[in-house]
């Protein structure tokens, strides 16, 4: 039997912030049982906190420079007649023509190229035009040798069609919860906890709307955002969170609010998955979004529709506040957290990949 090699493709690797290397230590635990190797090859800036001597940075600061790392990757970790993956998890169209290119060139027949996929075609640069011809290159200079995944079942179901290839669906595997004390609350207060950098596609422009809005005065209303993001409110606490967190520090806020506020956009998100949203349902907590996006596709699932809430309504806090109260969306919580925690795992993660290589 070929001995297997192993090899994680992340030239977007900069930091610990957001869930990049988290998902790679993920990818890591998963894998190195039934390989002989792993690596990661990350931004050649990189700088993560023990960062083990088999993460190497790699790539330049321009994609434009990706095509000849990956062709220099793929000689200079030759290795004739074994088995090589080389495993992306987040590309562009660049990436996607400097990798045949590079594949083009090596003519290795037991090297892999496995590609996940996060986003939907009409979201992508020239409506997804240029992503579907290189995988249909691809797919002719490989055959079963190239192996498409997602993490979303929506993007499943469009890929397969459009594309007219199996895709492998894998669940998010960084949720598991860490053992520690959630931060302090304030009595009668209604915390709501708004994660990430701020950015436009992350419903920066309706959070700082819902800030203005009226507040019950039976209750204290609460915001937890980054400080990058600038929040000001004359009726709302506002509680300043670094701009990197560590993973501790996140989930310690992530446990400590009552609702989860993910007014994402409808059309950056309308596939894509939320590590957020997942980790949100499996600490128990209660995420409000967008109507359009696959959030609210996940939470119709379950017949959770009150939470795809309107937030640009006057009364938005008060139905916030009725929401965090209803015991019947609670219950529908409970149901949906139940689901989530065995699917989206670190064990089913693995185990997905497990199929995958043997």
């Amino acid at each position: 039997m070929k001995k297997t090699h192993f090899f994680s493709l992340a030239p977007d690797l900069l930091s610990e912030a957001g869930h990049y290397a988290i998902y790679q230590s993920c990818i890591e635990r998963s894998v190195t049982s039934h390989v002989e190797s792993f690596q990661v090859f990350m931004h050649a800036n990189a700088k993560l906190d023990n960062c083990p001597s088999h993460w190497i940075p790699v790539f330049g600061k321009k994609h434009r420079w990706h095509g000849t790392q990956y062709r220099k990757l793929l000689l200079k970790y030759k290795r004739e007649a074994e088995r090589r993956i080389f495993f992306c998890d987040t590309f562009s169209l660049l990436d996607l023509v400097h990798l045949w290119i590079a594949f083009l060139f090596m003519r290795q027949p037991s090297d892999e190229l496995w590609l996940i996929s996060r986003y939907g075609f009409d979201f992508l640069t020239f409506k997804g035009k240029g992503h579907r011809l290189v995988f249909f290159l691809l797919r002719i200079l490989l055959k079963h040798r190239l192996r498409l995944f997602t993490d979303s079942e929506l993007l499943k179901k469009s890929f397969e069609a459009r594309l007219r290839t199996s895709v492998v669906l894998l669940p998010l595997p960084h949720t598991k919860i860490p053992a520690i004390n959630p931060s302090v609350r304030a009595p009668n207060s209604l915390r709501c906890y708004w994660p990430g950098p701020p950015r436009p596609p992350k419903g920066w422009d309706f959070i700082r709307r819902v800030l203005t809005l009226a507040v019950p005065q039976s209750t204290t209303i609460e915001m937890v955002a980054s400080q990058s993001a600038a929040l000001t409110s004359s009726t709302i606490a506002i509680v300043s969170l670094s701009p990197v967190l560590s993973h501790e520090c996140y989930w310690r806020e992530l446990l400590s609010c009552d609702i989860v506020l993910l007014p994402y956009d409808p059309i950056v998100y309308r596939y894509s998955t939320s590590g957020v949203f997942v980790e949100g349902i499996i600490a128990g907590k209660l995420p409000v979004v967008r109507e359009g996006s696959w959030l609210a596709y996940e939470l119709r699932r379950y017949d959770l529709q009150d939470l795809i809430v309107d937030w640009e309504d006057p009364q938005f806090w008060q139905n916030l506040i009725m929401l965090a109260r209803n015991p019947n969306i609670a219950k529908k919580l409970f149901c949906m957290r139940g689901e989530y925690r065995s699917f989206h795992s670190e064990e089913l993660f693995a185990e997905r990949l497990k199929e995958q290589i043997k």
